[in-house]
């Protein structure tokens, strides 16, 4: 019995790690229709994934997973680029821990090809802003307040954002925020517990300002 159990255990992992090979194989076709072959982008707003550390490919994708990240909508750049833009948190939304161990391997692995990019940049003049952002909720509205170094109310040029839980999708609304002249308020419909808010705000002088704001509802 004894020898039929260790059996029956090495035919199972064996199916599975065969499983896991077909898989990586269409989940690396996934990344790089974005990332470019072998996770190497050729394109400025999109990262090199191919050749980074295991442990920061593993952190990214879990933390993409509870909306830790900022998630911009991207277009396919390779494959069939007809398709809608996709981002990154509803990507890592339909991987298990077993596909972002494979992935975080695989691109682990593979050499790390330098591209000209503007992430940095882009960052520094966005930290140049001084904004902070805070967001509450109260009789049926969600406030969302952007405040500049000096604590002023910030009016920005253009504002889009997604509502929604940190651990699925499926309640995500968009609220159509209106500045009062102290901050941004809109009609919501919102259940206690923890919500996100998704925000991408254009300053006056064009810099674009990205964050993931949390949110909590208290029982009523």
């Amino acid at each position: 019995m004894k020898v039929l159990q260790i059996s029956l255990l090495a035919l199972a992992l064996g199916l599975s790690g065969a499983a896991l090979a077909v898989d990586i194989g269409e989940l690396t076709v996934m990344c790089d229709d974005c990332h470019g072959p072998q996770g190497a982008s050729a394109n400025s707003d999109v990262p090199t994934i191919g050749g980074q550390s295991t442990e920061f490919i593993d952190d990214s994708l879990h933390s993409f997973q509870i909306w830790g990240r900022p998630c911009i909508k991207s277009l396919y750049r390779y494959g069939d680029t007809s398709r809608p833009k996709a981002d990154m948190c509803k990507v890592a939304a339909g991987l298990s821990d077993e596909d972002i161990t494979a992935l975080s391997s695989h691109y682990g692995e593979l050499p790390f090809v330098p591209a000209s990019q503007e992430f940095d940049a882009r960052r520094t003049a966005q930290e140049a802003l001084g904004w902070s952002v805070y967001a509450s909720a109260q009789d049926g509205q969600v406030k969302l307040e952007i405040t500049d170094r000096d604590g002023n109310p910030v009016e920005v040029a253009k504002l889009t954002a997604t509502l929604g839980r940190a651990t699925h999708v499926k309640d995500d609304q968009n609220p159509d925020f209106q500045f009062n002249g102290q901050a941004y308020v809109a009609p919501a419909k919102l259940g206690a517990g923890n919500w996100n808010i998704r925000m991408v705000a254009r300053a006056q002088n064009g810099t674009e300002f990205t964050q993931r704001v949390i949110l909590h509802v208290a029982k009523g």
